[in-house]
């Protein structure tokens, strides 16, 4: 029988991976880095992975510091309210998946679309929140943020792409 993932661990980690990619002007500089982490942990995560693999150095620093536990503590303070509503369970293989696709998303140079690095690291965020605290309302909620995010990107690729061939269809 598999062993189940360390689902608070997992969420701890996104959280801490997602958290300096949320600010705009940081997350420029941070979301590639943001992006691989949130790929191998999100790819970890769908293959069922029973704990994260992360550099035994990262590890002993996040064993001694603790820096998770704060930010648990914050988000429990500001999302009472939500988290308290049923909500049905996040397959953990969509749960990978989305985390794997919105790393990926963080990881492409898009800088150039406003909040291009803002909204994934927010879902990403999001879905690390509700692994950690157990609560699948967050974790749909960034999933949703997700799968808004990836049909914006969509839309705005289907146009540019749509210009382009105009543009070219005028000179040719």
């Amino acid at each position: 029988m598999p062993a189940i993932p360390s689902l608070r661990r997992y969420g701890s980690l996104l959280l801490l991976v997602a958290a300096p990619a949320v600010l705009p002007g940081l997350g420029s500089l941070v979301a590639p880095l943001a992006g691989a982490a949130g790929m191998a942990l999100g790819l970890q995560l769908a293959l069922g992975r029973p704990d994260p693999w992360i550099p035994s150095r990262a590890q002993a620093w996040l064993d001694r510091k603790g820096p998770g536990r704060r930010l648990l503590r914050l988000i429990r303070r500001f999302c009472g309210p939500v988290l308290g509503l049923p909500s049905p369970r996040m397959p953990l293989l969509l749960a990978g998946a989305a985390v794997a696709w919105t790393g990926l998303v963080l990881f492409l140079p898009l800088a150039l679309i406003p909040l291009s690095n803002t909204v994934p690291s927010l879902a990403l965020g999001l879905l690390g929140a509700g692994l950690a605290l157990g609560r699948a309302i967050l974790a749909w909620l960034g999933l949703a943020l997700c799968g808004a995010f990836t049909g914006a990107l969509a839309l705005l690729g289907a146009a540019a792409w749509e210009g382009l061939q105009a543009l070219v269809g005028r000179f040719l």
